[in-house]
């Protein structure tokens, strides 16, 4: 009778924990992010830890051999446990994120929402003059020589009849009809299905400097176009200054500053990049660098290389490497007054910032605070990329391994003062230096070429 309540007890916990070594091999299945050779591996290994439990627990009446047996059990199922929550958690984090999407797809939704946002600002409840004169937590649009004339251009007539400025936008709209049809909207840019693994992918990366969280349609701060190689492990970021004065994809050729494609919805920006880079974005992040803080700050901070010694409210940044905390790298990320490049330094500081991210959300300082960090992202970002393609990129970094070259650009530009397609005035723009553009079309080519840059 001792000797069948001994058996009793040890099927029971090895019944336990084969359940919960089952579970948590069903929490990767249902995450599509282990390689099937992988997991294979880690089922034949758990497997045979289940074996093993059973054979210490069989009889109870070996006390040592019944005690390692309950310990390792406990042990192991409290680690399988928590590793199934932060995986699962991981998987729902990156789940809500992507919503639905999967690819970049233009419908009739996008010309009625241009209609929409032009409507509301005619209203009075969103205009891209007043935006371009509030000033408190955002920087100006004006950079350089011309700040203060730009300024002056845009406070007097922009904030006393902001209704009409959108008018005269939209009056300017209505003369300059987009060169993109009806059904051309309908088509989509990207038309790989989430199944479909790709060594390249280019992806625009849309930043807001806005406390108030991601909204819908705001201008884009930050515009960098990101093309990666997965075979080769080649990461260029190209970033284009928010005041680039180039051709809207809905403006019929007239130019406006990149920054205001956001007030039109991302797919513009999309179109607007793809027009002025001559490529194809198969997908688009949008971010809110206001919520980095609490990413950074989840991290443990972060470290990114200044170019110049520079000064900014009350932080001092060195010329080299610079560890920053949350606040101190969105400051990093905001200055440009310091710089005589101005906004397209930002540009590469935001680079930077970004990059340090990246280099430290792969170090093992990840999991200290995993949980807190996977809310902030739910929180400040926002992706059509498919769960299944991130899915993909995270198997083949397993399978590889390894580092990635990160790589940044900055095309450049020469300031001028001209009236934007949805501005009633003229205000402080950059005229593309195109030379520098057809460099950045040269190295994206490269990195989708399997070449490597220096």
């Amino acid at each position: 009778m001792d000797k069948r309540k001994g058996g009793i007890a040890g099927k029971l916990i090895a019944g336990i924990f084969l359940v919960l070594s089952l579970c948590f091999i069903g929490v990767l299945v249902y995450t599509k992010m282990i390689p099937m050779k992988v997991l294979l591996t880690i089922g034949l290994i758990m497997l045979a830890v289940v074996c093993i439990v059973g054979m210490l627990t069989w009889n109870r009446h070996k006390v040592v051999r019944f005690a390692i047996g309950t310990v390792l059990t406990v042990v192991l199922s409290a680690a399988y446990i928590f590793s199934g929550a932060c995986i699962y958690k991981t998987a729902a984090a990156i789940s809500e994120i992507t919503g639905d999407g999967s690819g970049f797809a233009k419908t009739e939704e996008t010309v009625q929402g241009t209609t929409e946002t032009s409507a509301e600002q005619a209203a009075g409840q969103d205009t891209t003059a007043t935006n371009e004169t509030q000033t408190a937590g955002l920087d100006t649009t004006a950079t350089g020589p011309e700040q203060t004339d730009a300024q002056d251009a845009m406070s007097t007539g922009a904030a006393q009849n902001a209704g009409q400025d959108v008018s005269s936008a939209s009056e300017s709209q209505a003369e300059n009809p987009p060169t993109q049809s009806t059904d051309s909207t309908q088509t989509t840019t990207s038309t790989q299905s989430a199944d479909e693994i790709k060594d390249c992918y280019t992806i625009y990366i849309s930043g807001i400097d806005n406390r108030g969280g991601l909204i819908e349609k705001s201008r884009s701060d930050v515009n960098i176009i990101a093309t990666l190689n997965t075979s080769t492990k080649q990461l260029l970021l190209v970033s284009t200054p928010r005041d680039y004065f180039v051709p809207l994809s809905i403006s019929g050729g007239v130019p406006d500053k990149l920054t205001h494609a956001g007030i039109y919805g991302v797919d513009v920006c999309v179109d607007t990049l793809e027009m002025l880079y001559d490529i194809e974005i198969d997908y688009y992040v949008r971010m809110n660098f206001d919520g980095f803080i609490n990413i950074i700050d989840a991290l443990g901070g972060i470290t990114v290389y200044s170019d110049y010694a520079f000064d900014s409210g009350s932080y001092h940044f060195d010329q080299g490497e610079n560890t920053l905390n949350g606040e101190q790298a969105l400051v990093f990320a905001r200055e440009r007054y310091a710089f005589s490049e101005g906004d397209r330094q930002r540009g590469k500081n935001q680079m930077a910032v970004i990059q340090g991210v990246i280099e430290k959300a792969m170090s093992p300082d990840l999991l200290k605070n995993l949980f807190s960090i996977l809310s902030c992202v739910t929180e400040c970002f926002e992706t059509n990329v498919p769960y299944d393609v991130i899915a993909q990129l995270f198997q083949q970094q397993l399978i590889s391994g390894g580092s990635w070259n990160v790589v940044r650009y900055s095309v450049d530009g020469t300031g001028d003062t001209q009236k934007p397609y949805s501005m009633s005035q003229k205000a402080y723009v950059m005229v593309p230096n195109y030379s520098t553009v057809d460099h950045a079309k040269e190295l994206m080519q490269k990195v989708r070429d399997g070449e490597i840059l220096e």
